[in-house]
């Protein structure tokens, strides 16, 4: 599936299974597909795009948002999916609290 929303840089200490391509141990990337039966990744890296690697070699970095908070629960900074709302200054919120709160009406955008 696609659309994973992290960033990616090769575990340090590893060796590509495949080639390194333009990838160093320093590049982060956005993992666009994951291959479930060969547990193979494609990543796009700013140095190379549909990178191949294996999903062992990767090393998940949790989004977080500094001196960003929840409007909601206060959380900040806030860590993994922003949701800002499209019309309102100043009105983000978690992931927990966009799934949870109905009472704001307007439509927002996850950045």
């Amino acid at each position: 599936s696609s659309g994973i929303n992290a960033e990616w840089p090769l575990r340090p200490g590893t060796t590509p299974k495949y080639k390194w391509g333009s990838v160093s141990h320093q590049s982060v990337g956005i993992v666009s597909e994951v291959i479930a039966s060969k547990q193979d990744v494609y990543v796009d890296f700013p140095e190379q795009k549909k990178w191949t690697g294996h999903i062992s070699e990767m090393e998940k970095i949790p989004v977080s948002h500094l001196r960003t908070f929840c409007s909601q629960c206060n959380q900040c900074p806030l860590q993994g999916p922003l949701f800002r709302c499209t019309t309102c200054r100043n009105v983000d919120m978690c992931l927990s609290c966009f799934k949870t709160v109905r009472h704001h009406s307007h439509p927002f955008n996850r950045v």
